[in-house]
């Protein structure tokens, strides 16, 4: 249990402290906020092309056109996949540009590979990691995609079934066989003679008694 001396010192440390002081100090605060846009929720960042990702998403859209609410957020997912692992393909080439020639990359991507440097990090495993997992979700969609739509092509395969069976070929009223199909052949008529009448029942009496 902390004591009411510590309290009091811990209170008095958090007093004192003010943050960075110098110019250097307050501008590497000032960007600790800014995040390479993996781990997060997504959104585009400030420093991509809103332009781009609606445009990526309109080709996709365009390519698999979603049909109904469910469709729509696997393709908006895809989409979204799509966009993470262009930005991890950036990240990737900034991060080899910096380990070859140096922190001078002064573009957004350079300035997010050199702060995961310089925390001792290991960006290029990171970045493999999350290539794999919007790989993952990108192809997960899809399969679902898919799936979904074979067996919403299997119901109406069999909805048409049914109906050619009980409209199209029903029987007249008061014909159902039991296979729910009516006989296309007549039955045969019988071709075996038929007996002949006996002519003198009495005769036929007469010889029986013999």
């Amino acid at each position: 249990m902390t004591s009411t001396a510590q309290t009091a010192a811990n209170r008095a440390n958090a007093q004192a402290s003010t943050g960075p002081v110098t110019d250097a100090g307050k501008s590497k605060s000032s960007q600790n906020s800014l995040q390479h846009g993996l781990s997060s929720d997504f959104s585009v960042l400030s420093s991509e092309s809103q332009a781009d990702y609606e445009s990526l998403a309109q080709r996709v859209q365009a390519d698999l056109v979603p049909s109904g609410e469910h469709e729509s957020f696997l393709v908006h997912q895809m989409i979204q996949s799509r966009w993470r692992i262009e930005r991890i393909t950036r990240l990737e080439s900034a991060a080899f540009e910096y380990m070859i020639f140096g922190s001078d990359d002064a573009s957004p991507e350079g300035h997010i590979v050199s702060q995961m440097f310089d925390k001792g990090g290991d960006p290029i495993s990171a970045f493999n990691r999350y290539r794999a997992a919007a790989e993952r979700s990108y192809h997960k969609c899809y399969r679902e995609l898919l799936n979904g739509r074979q067996v919403a092509q299997k119901m109406q395969m069999k909805a048409t079934d049914n109906y050619i069976k009980n409209v199209v070929f029903a029987p007249p009223p008061g014909q159902a066989p039991p296979n729910g199909f009516a006989s296309q052949n007549a039955p045969a008529a019988s071709t075996a003679p038929a007996p002949a009448p006996l002519s003198n029942p009495a005769s036929l009496k007469n010889n029986l008694k013999v």
